[in-house]
């Protein structure tokens, strides 16, 4: 099973993905507590640190509040967690990204190649936040295509 987040929904899925035991989804049936294993995980534009000089954001707001501590604001970004044998991380971001800093997908990455994790990371020149599947004129357009070369060249896909 691979996880898929965008914005705040990639602090969300990255944090799964290396923190299984964090999941906060309570189980409703059940399917919900089969035990699962993410192999991957592809992130767009996710809020990845909650640190400074990156912590304006409405993430950060939602989780830890507007005055976390220095140690909540660690303990609660993705960085932090990141360990030898975590699975793959396929990240994208454009680099005038306003809600997510674009740095924040570079954190990320650097702890992934300090810990020995599978990581690459596409950044865009445009797109902006929020492009979804791409942004028609932009060259966001092409990250479902790398994506899926990604994913079928490590084995997720035939």
């Amino acid at each position: 099973m691979g996880a898929l987040g965008f914005s705040a929904g990639g602090h969300l899925m990255g944090t799964c993905a290396i923190r299984p035991e964090w999941q906060t989804y309570r189980p409703m049936d059940l399917y919900d507590s089969v035990p699962t294993t993410l192999a991957f995980s592809l992130l767009a534009y996710p809020v990845v640190t909650l640190e400074p000089p990156y912590q304006q954001t409405n993430t950060r707001r939602m989780l830890i509040g507007d005055h976390p501590t220095e140690q909540e604001s660690i303990d609660w970004s993705m960085q932090t967690y990141v360990r030898p044998g975590d699975p793959p991380f396929f990240l994208v971001q454009a680099a005038d990204d306003r809600i997510a800093n674009a740095e924040n997908t570079a954190i990320l990455e650097k702890a992934c190649q300090d810990n020995n994790v599978d990581v690459v990371r596409y950044l865009f020149r445009h797109g902006g936040h929020g492009f979804g599947m791409g942004r028609p004129g932009t060259d966001t357009t092409v990250w479902p295509e790398l994506a899926h070369e990604w994913m079928r060249q490590r084995g997720f896909l035939s």
